[in-house]
């Protein structure tokens, strides 16, 4: 039988419960937030791509890392060579800057021509002069680069179905992926992250690990965009195993190979609400022995089928270690 405390704590808890999901009904029927606009929702990438590339800081727009021959600018760490040298990647910075001119935007001189530093060791002895001077720049213009990184991406589909095994299956997979944020971001991400693809110096055994090589390595049709971002994910992280497989041993690339899966990760869907339905929340409404785990849990129950289409884009957490600090990247010397 239960006793009086006990009947009274039950009936507590009940009140409770009640009272609980009452306020989270009205908070799903009225939110607090208004809905997010095309701009927030680039604005949300871009900042993912500067989060990803070093770690979201100012210092991190200009660096040059150990092991490379250049430095690197911008949110989306875009190559710049210096004078008389060139490699195998996609000089990336001029055509940002040409992008700037074409939209009016005024390019300061010291962006002009080839990188300013012969190499890294004297980089690294101007890092309070012309480089500071940079950084402010680019800071500045965060969401020009967001747009040089949406237009980019586009503009290279034509080139990927001229060379594609499948021309209508990779074009129908880019088309589903750009009807959401986090689809969008999944194409924007990768292209600046690995390339498009295309190049034909960028191989081993013969096989590719660009954007292109992901839409090919994706199975079926995906329905909706969410199943064309988690079906991205996983093809991506096939590509960067596959890469590092045919990889030449003296490169090394394994080391780097845990870092790239935790960003091709990040291109899937999250369930974020869901997980907080757990059963010691559940049990922890029951007894009423709290206020958190108990609207954590009615929250759980009632948003888990219902994601923010944007959650993914602007709420996910960084999962690589590597990505803290001042632009530490695991992946920094494979291009």
């Amino acid at each position: 039988m239960f006793t009086g405390g006990r009947r009274y704590a039950t009936r507590r808890a009940l009140k409770r419960g009640r009272l609980f999901a009452l306020v989270i009904t009205l908070l799903h029927i009225f939110p607090l937030a208004a809905p997010i606009g095309a701009q927030d929702a680039l604005s949300a990438i871009g900042r993912k791509v500067w989060q990803n590339e070093c770690a979201g800081s100012i210092q991190g727009l200009v660096s040059w890392n150990a092991g490379e021959d250049f430095p690197s600018l911008g949110i989306g760490h875009f190559i710049w060579y210096p004078a008389g040298k060139t490699g195998p990647f996609d000089e990336s910075f001029p055509k940002l800057m040409d992008f700037a001119t074409h939209r009016g935007v005024q390019v300061p001189t010291f962006f002009r021509g080839a990188a300013p530093w012969r190499d890294r060791a004297s980089f690294m002895a101007d890092r309070r002069g012309v480089a500071n001077q940079m950084r402010q720049w680019l800071a500045r213009h965060l969401d020009l680069q967001v747009q040089f990184l949406v237009a980019r991406c586009r503009a290279a589909l034509p080139s990927m179905l001229r060379i594609a095994h499948d021309p209508v299956s990779v074009e129908a997979r880019f088309a589903m992926l750009s009807r959401s944020p986090l689809g969008l971001y999944c194409l924007v991400d990768y292209v600046n992250f690995k390339g498009e693809g295309t190049k034909l110096t960028e191989r081993y055994n013969g096989q590719g690990w660009g954007l292109l090589q992901v839409l090919e390595e994706m199975r079926g049709s995906p329905s909706t965009p969410d199943a064309a971002a988690a079906e991205f994910s996983r093809a991506a992280a096939a590509v960067m195993t596959r890469r590092v497989k045919n990889s030449p041993p003296a490169r090394g690339e394994s080391r780097w190979l845990n870092g790239w899966l935790n960003r091709c990760r990040s291109y899937a869907p999250t369930r974020r609400w869901g997980a907080v339905s757990t059963p010691r929340a559940r049990r922890s409404f029951m007894e009423g022995r709290g206020f958190a785990p108990a609207l954590l849990c009615i929250a759980g129950r009632i948003f888990t089928t219902r994601e923010h289409p944007y959650a993914a884009v602007t709420a996910l957490p960084s999962r690589n270690r590597f990505y803290r600090g001042n632009c530490v990247r695991e992946f920094a010397t494979e291009g």
